[in-house]
């Protein structure tokens, strides 16, 4: 007993059970080093989920080159070397034919590409000029020839792009006819009725509200007009309980299309019109312009039904703003920006 008590009292006072020094080591954590880490955790969260997401919303916008290539006798070549390039920005994307000839490139921001096709024994085959939309899957096929890959065969005028791929039926808003077209209030939704399908009834409505002073209410097939879906750069920007929706500043907008039927199962959140915006993109030149747009009573006439001992309403209205864009890393990154109304 004497022996045991002397080796207990030997041991180091922090194996004490109930000893002070045990307890001095077991603090708690402060409260502010785990509201530190619930954040950083939170972070680290919306970053992966922002890697995942945004490439699968993103997809809805972008387009897709697809086609097959052949020998001169007709027969399919497999793995020949695809290349296409963008021409703003020179970035390359590739693809190699499978075994049955047959290649798609997608993940393609809409602008102009040329593609180049490359296989032992056959002349390399070049076209040039071809302009994507935003969500369109475009068909080129090729047909090589026989001589060496030294050689090339560019075309650079051919028949307009064929989809073969889908039987949506839309119109792309391009950027001249945003920029030319008259538009009262400078909003993308007025063009809305260039669609095929889409009819406008004036000003906007309750349950269709943009969120600038000119928005207009339009219905897309059987489809309400509080039925319509908007998508900018792939993210989602309405707003569900009155149909709302963020309007950009149209000098920022590269184009739009207007989907109405049959669309894809991922743009399947609203049953009317589908609209898809793109905005644009730098390049590796540096571009920009500034603006405004000017509306005032002293510049307006009396129409013919106008009591002319009355004055003319006042109004005064101005719209400025400017975008800007270029390279961040010359072929590789580009930054585009813009400022104005809404």
């Amino acid at each position: 007993m004497n022996r045991s008590s002397t080796v207990t009292s030997a041991l180091p006072s922090r194996w004490a059970i109930g000893g002070k020094r045990e307890r001095r080591g077991c603090k708690p954590p402060a409260a502010g080093s785990s509201l530190l880490r619930f954040l950083c955790w939170g972070c680290i969260l919306v970053w992966v989920l922002s890697i995942v997401g945004v490439p699968r919303g993103w997809s809805q916008q972008q387009a897709t080159i697809s086609g097959t290539i052949t020998d001169p006798t007709g027969a399919l070549i497999p793995d020949a070397a695809i290349r296409v390039t963008n021409v703003n920005t020179q970035v390359s994307l590739s693809a190699v034919t499978n075994s049955a000839g047959y290649y798609v490139v997608g993940n393609l921001i809409p602008g102009v590409y040329s593609i180049t096709v490359q296989k032992e024994g056959f002349k390399t085959a070049a076209r040039t000029d071809i302009t994507l939309q935003v969500a369109q899957s475009a068909t080129v096929d090729f047909q090589l020839e026989l001589g060496q890959t030294s050689q090339e065969v560019s075309v650079s005028a051919a028949p307009p792009l064929v989809e073969r791929s889908d039987a949506i039926v839309g119109q792309v808003i391009g950027p001249t006819a945003m920029v030319e077209l008259p538009l009262n209030g400078r909003n993308y939704f007025n063009l809305a009725e260039l669609s095929p399908g889409v009819t406008t009834f004036g000003l906007r409505s309750f349950y269709s509200t943009a969120i600038n002073d000119y928005g207009t209410s339009f219905n897309a097939g059987s489809g309400g007009e509080d039925r319509n879906g908007f998508t900018l750069d792939g993210a989602d920007i309405k707003t569900y309980l009155i149909n709302g929706s963020y309007v950009p500043s149209i000098d920022a907008v590269q184009e739009f299309k207007i989907e109405t039927t049959p669309y894809a199962a991922d743009l399947g959140t609203s049953p009317g019109a589908q609209i898809l915006l793109v905005t644009k993109s730098g390049t590796n030149d540096l571009h920009g312009d500034a603006y405004e747009f000017l509306r005032n009573s002293s510049l307006n006439a009396y129409n013919y039904f106008d009591n002319r001992a009355l004055p003319i309403p006042e109004l005064r209205k101005n719209q400025f703003g400017a975008t800007v864009g270029g390279p961040i890393i010359k072929d590789k990154q580009g930054l585009s920006s813009g400022f104005g109304p809404a």
